[in-house]
């Protein structure tokens, strides 16, 4: 096992890892901090203006992939593969920030618990890829959390809903894309500026932009772009140091954060029937992991037993 500074690699990942779903699951404290000096739209446009600078700030001084991006020039059909997920993106962002203005912070914790599952659903049915029982059983449960959730609450939890399917439609379509995850992100805001700035631009020439207004709405306007940027990066860290399916268990840090937030930060409503819709959706997730832990212990097996062939040098791994 390789180290770093004398820690394991792994767990450099692990941390990387963690983080990046901690501060993600944070977000609804950054967009509250507002108290509504700024609209919705108006941080949304922030959001993706700003994060357009830091990202391809950031890539100046990574190692880009640069041939790759430049080849999207020459592939209309990737750049218009890109052009939609970054509309599914700013779908997805600003139904985010509109739900944890409202207070639907937990509803918005439901939407990311599930959204891992609903991907699964979607990978059936677009890509034909194969449930296994433990996937089915865990559909079936968060789906029974989200009609118990739905039957008992007089809001119907639309933006759980809507941020788990733009998310998992998102994905699916970076799924088929060759582009690392901040190099893909960069030319997806990229696409999406000039709808942010026609919306900042509306705002200002009608009077209803307010973030030069006081020094705490600009300096948070500004943030937008490193709130965004920093979180990827250590995710793009942890992902290089740890095994896809421990990130995959990962992601349930993120959700399970902001429903602390909203129940003890923002005191919405918890009572026993969400408690139990959301004990459906938490034994989902759990079969899920499950699944993904057994799928990874066989996939050992099989490459451990597999015999090499004559002659063949035995391949490189690493950690």
């Amino acid at each position: 096992m390789s180290e770093e500074c004398g820690i394991p690699s792994t767990w450099v990942g692990a941390i990387f890892g963690c983080s990046a779903h901690v501060l993600w699951g944070l977000l609804p404290l950054y967009w509250t901090a507002f108290h509504g000096g700024i609209k919705s739209l108006e941080m949304l446009s922030h959001r993706v203006l700003w994060s357009v600078a830091c990202l391809w700030f950031t890539l100046l001084f990574r190692r880009a992939n640069w041939d790759k991006l430049a080849a999207l020039r020459h592939n209309p059909r990737h750049l218009a593969t890109f052009c939609l997920s970054g509309m599914l993106l700013l779908t997805n962002w600003g139904l985010f920030i509109v739900a944890v203005t409202l207070g639907r912070v937990v509803e918005v914790s439901l939407g990311y618990f599930i959204s891992p599952l609903v991907s699964v659903v979607l990978g059936r049915i677009v890509l034909g890829e194969q449930l296994t029982q433990a996937q089915k059983v865990a559909v079936l449960l968060s789906t029974l959390g989200v009609v118990g959730m739905s039957s008992q609450s007089d809001v119907f939890p639309f933006f759980g809903i809507c941020l788990s399917i733009t998310f998992s439609f998102y994905g699916l379509l970076r799924k088929q894309s060759t582009l690392p995850s901040l190099e893909g992100l960069s030319v997806e805001t990229t696409a999406m500026a000039p709808i942010a700035l026609g919306l900042l631009t509306y705002l200002e020439v009608h009077g209803m932009a307010s973030w030069r207004s006081q020094l705490r709405l600009t300096i948070l306007s500004v943030g937008c772009g490193p709130i965004t940027v920093i979180p990827l990066l250590f995710f793009a860290a942890g992902a290089q140091r740890i095994q896809l399916s421990t990130l995959g268990i990962l992601q349930f840090i993120n959700p399970t954060t902001k429903l602390l937030l909203g129940v003890f930060v923002y005191g919405e409503a918890f009572n026993i029937w969400r408690g139990v819709a959301f004990g459906f959706i938490w034994a989902g997730c759990a079969t899920y992991s499950a699944s993904m832990l057994r799928k990874q212990q066989l996939e050992k097996v099989v490459s451990i037993d597999e015999p090499l062939e004559p002659d063949t040098p035995p391949k490189e791994t690493t950690v």
